[in-house]
């Protein structure tokens, strides 16, 4: 090397190429890599980091808070992304859970009573980040009035599953079918 020159280091590359290097890393990983010195840490903050991550992940593109949704909402309810099929109710129904504007929603798609119409959906559950990041998770059923509700997912069961079972159902009494439903993979 010659005199004058200084070694390169890591800190050196711009942050969009320190970006991809840590997109190949876990979250347990990137974890520790910020525990090593605080400009680490800073480029492990970068929210530009977790975007990404979301959407090499999961499919889904989101431009704020994207750590703490990652962390805290992706990282447990992310499986749930996808078509589900309803286990208990006798006509059928599926369930698509879909990353919306900043929640992750399940919707409901049952057939219509007459036949030849087109199905009817239903939001059931909303998943967000309240202004604390604290994990929220509401009952929409009737779309009016939130309030929380419940998903179980079954983690020791050999197919996917989960629960979602409302904590208020007298507030929609007429919609008593979705109160408490079970879900399973569409693809099993």
């Amino acid at each position: 090397m010659s005199e004058g020159l200084k070694p390169a280091t890591l800190f050196h590359l711009p942050l969009e190429i320190l970006v991809m290097i840590f997109s190949y890393l876990s979250v347990r990983d990137i974890n520790e890599v910020a525990r090593t010195c605080t400009t680490l840490r800073t480029i492990t903050q970068y929210n530009g980091l977790w975007s990404l991550l979301c959407q090499l992940h999961y499919g889904i593109i989101i431009r704020r808070n994207c750590e703490a949704f990652y962390k805290k909402v992706l990282t447990i309810y992310g499986r749930l992304l996808g078509t589900w099929i309803r286990d208990d109710y006798p006509v059928g129904g599926l369930l698509h859970v879909k990353f919306h504007d900043n929640f992750i929603v399940g919707s409901n798609w049952r057939p219509h009573p007459a036949l030849g119409q087109p199905l009817k959906k239903t939001n059931i559950f909303r998943i967000e980040l309240d202004d604390s990041n604290n994990v929220v998770i509401n009952c929409s059923i009737d779309g009016s009035s939130q309030h929380p509700c419940i998903l179980n997912i079954e983690s020791e069961s050999k197919c996917a599953a989960f629960e979602t079972k409302c904590n208020q159902p007298h507030i929609h009494p007429s919609k008593s079918s979705f109160l408490h439903s079970k879900w399973v993979e569409a693809s099993r």
